[in-house]
């Protein structure tokens, strides 16, 4: 019997809003290093902004539908939310 150890833990990349725009809805792309599991809409940090209808395209790409307020926006995800 053997047994991989992965010591590294995933990286995210969250797709930005490049340009200030008007819309307030935007779908952006999350994008994981590895292959990851347990992602939900409850483990993203948020400021000035909502998340929704998270999918799932691929065990390390994901989707989120994000509706920003007024003012100053951010959207990460804490270290350790994840299983890889």
């Amino acid at each position: 019997m053997s047994v991989d150890y992965d010591g590294t833990a995933p990286t995210v990349t969250i797709e930005s809003i490049s340009t200030p725009t008007n819309q307030a809805s935007h779908t952006l792309d999350v994008t994981f290093s590895e292959d990851i599991t347990g992602l939900t809409l409850d483990d993203f940090a948020l400021l000035g902004a909502s998340v929704s209808n998270l999918v799932q395209i691929t065990p390390s790409q994901y989707t989120i539908d994000v509706t920003l307020a007024s003012g100053s926006n951010s959207i990460s995800l804490p270290a350790g939310t994840v299983q890889d």
